[in-house]
């Protein structure tokens, strides 16, 4: 599958813009009401770029998997994730987000239900769904959503600085033995 362009980061930028508006306006409901559908056509064309793809491999399955409008929310979570964790928008790319929809996770639930996973990855220009399928998974405890995030090493070493930021390290004195 030749990767999908889910959003670019002046489009996400935009999106949360348009957000912040709509929670900050006083101007009344009918201007409120224009702002959110002036997010919500951002939202629909960033999930029209990818229905097919999730539509064809869904298939009839539409319980446990992602919907278009899911995907989205990944690749906006993990902007969010990466830069709260201190990643800078130069060591993005490279990121990848391998993402499993959860299912049923009672005892109860013993059996196979069919899940979705998408691997998404952050380049240069935004997110990208590089791949989506489905398969079939155990339910039961531990079958909750999974993302796993991977990151580069300079994406790494980002967010080890951002964790020490406040810390110092103690040096403890070597004491040799008389």
């Amino acid at each position: 599958m030749k990767p999908i362009k889910i959003f670019a980061t002046k489009e996400l930028n935009a999106y949360h813009d348009t957000l912040d508006k709509k929670s900050l306006c006083r101007d009344g409901a009918e201007r409120k009401a224009e702002l959110g559908a002036e997010a919500a056509a951002m939202f629909s064309e960033w999930r029209d770029r990818i229905a097919d793809v999730v539509t064809e491999a869904n298939g009839k399955a539409t319980t446990h998997t992602y919907t278009p409008h899911d995907i989205v929310k990944i690749a906006i979570a993990a902007e969010v994730e990466m830069r709260q964790r201190g990643v800078t928008l130069a060591n993005m790319p490279g990121t990848l987000v391998n993402a499993r929809s959860g299912l049923p996770t009672a005892k109860a639930y013993k059996n196979a239900a069919i899940a979705g996973f998408a691997c998404i990855e952050r380049k240069t220009a935004g997110w990208y769904l590089v791949s989506y399928h489905k398969d079939q998974c155990y339910t039961g405890p531990g079958a909750e959503e999974k993302l796993r995030y991977q990151v580069t090493e300079d994406a790494a070493e980002d967010i080890a600085r951002k964790s020490m930021k406040d810390i110092s390290i103690i040096r403890q004195p070597i004491i040799k033995a008389a």
